[in-house]
């Protein structure tokens, strides 16, 4: 999120002129937080990954046999 702050400044001249400047804020995030969660999910990742692997040899050898026919 950036905030926009303007300021006057005089320059050559004695002429007075609007600048825009911008702040940044930069945010961070501690993740050590989140390892509990990232534990809970992995258990269905494993689990979805074992069954589509299970899913994929099936219609492989669907194909085959198919094939063979």
């Amino acid at each position: 999120m950036e905030f926009e702050i303007r300021t006057v400044r005089t320059v050559a001249q004695g002429r007075k002129e609007l600048v825009r400047e911008r702040e940044q804020r930069l945010y961070g995030l501690d993740a050590r937080g989140l390892r509990p969660v990232h534990e809970w999910t992995g258990g269905f990742e494993r689990f979805w990954n074992e069954s589509f692997d299970r899913l994929d040899t099936y219609v492989q050898d669907l194909k085959q046999t198919r094939q063979e026919e």
